[in-house]
């Protein structure tokens, strides 16, 4: 069955698609301007060798091809965006995940990740999230993030030898709620390169926000549920030209917890993550179980203490359902 959240996130997929098909005049004119005079003024700023400015701007001028091209009008570019949109799957983020990588970029900001095509979901995708991430653009202003979006791209400008990567778009939360009036914008939209790092031109950056979303997904403690729209949601993604009326639901596991019978009853406060581990098959009772915690050589192998057989328990969710999960940071070290 539909929820709300399923169908919010399917809508607003299906107006974006619609509104960059056919953007209405004032919104192409937007763009002509953000492209026109951003690129005069990064060339401009290129001869002079980008004299006079902040280290921010200056590394957002070198990289302002990243931005933009291949496109040369406003038109051009929201074409760029529309392309992946009518195949991408759509994804809906539900708030504990967004809280959860809101916490995992934070705890690796002095880091810089590294994007590998292996560590995406989809090639294109539509990602929609139930609580909006708060972030800054490329010029350091903070824009509440409501969605992304991404596609493949190859990027040869000018002389420069062909790479291959995905284009990444942030959708504002205000942008997503105007669609039907014609009154919208982007967060950033960017070209990001396989291997090779993600430069965060700022304090923030959505890149490295949906980066750290696309690796928590590749976790085991996150699962993806597939849910099939209504009926009416269906048919106007249809009429928009959308080619699926699923959504992708991403939300931790839950699993009903119960304390051990005989332990003491305690009045939890929250959830948290265990780690994925080996244990020991069999009795844990038996000599030598309690003495070491299993350490096979390969996963299901033999314990290399003891030699008694092993299984691998998968990360997972612990805790009553309903209470807030607690984040550590130790968890999100994610290669």
């Amino acid at each position: 069955m539909e929820t709300a959240s399923a169908r919010a996130a399917l809508d607003a997929h299906t107006r974006l698609h619609e509104l960059l098909l056919r953007p209405p005049l004032a919104l192409v004119a937007a763009w002509d301007h953000y492209v026109t005079v951003g690129t005069e003024f990064a060339e401009e700023k290129r001869r002079d060798g980008y004299a006079d400015l902040t280290p921010t701007e200056a590394n957002l001028m070198r990289s302002w091809d990243y931005y933009t091209w291949p496109a040369r009008t406003g038109l051009e570019l929201l074409q760029l965006l529309a392309e992946p949109l009518d195949t991408a799957p759509t994804y809906q983020v539900t708030g504990e995940i967004v809280r959860a990588v809101t916490g995992m970029y934070q705890t690796t900001a002095d880091g810089e990740p590294v994007l590998r095509a292996s560590e995406m979901p989809s090639p294109r995708g539509f990602a929609y999230l139930d609580e909006a991430a708060t972030l800054a653009d490329f010029s350091g202003e903070a824009v509440v993030n409501r969605a992304f979006s991404w596609g493949p791209q190859k990027f040869a400008p000018g002389d420069c030898q062909p790479v291959k990567g995905v284009r990444v778009t942030t959708w504002a939360d205000g942008d997503l709620a105007a669609f039907r009036s014609g009154k919208i914008g982007s967060g950033s939209t960017v070209f990001v390169p396989y291997g090779r790092p993600i430069s965060a031109g700022t304090s923030d950056d959505p890149t490295r926000w949906l980066h750290c979303l696309w690796l928590l997904m590749d976790t085991e403690i996150t699962v993806t549920a597939r849910e099939r729209a209504g009926r009416s949601s269906r048919r106007r993604a249809e009429r928009a030209g959308l080619r699926h009326g699923d959504i992708n639901v991403v939300m931790l596991p839950y699993r009903h917890y119960d304390g051990a019978g005989g332990h003491r009853e305690v009045d939890w406060s929250c959830r948290w993550i265990v780690q994925g581990h080996d244990r020991h098959l069999g009795d844990s009772r038996e000599a030598g179980y309690e003495a070491h915690h299993a350490k096979p050589s390969a996963p299901k192998r033999p314990c290399a203490v003891c030699g008694m057989r092993t299984t691998h328990v998968r990360s997972y969710v612990k805790g009553p359902e309903g209470l807030p999960l607690k984040l550590d940071a130790k968890v999100f070290r994610v290669a």
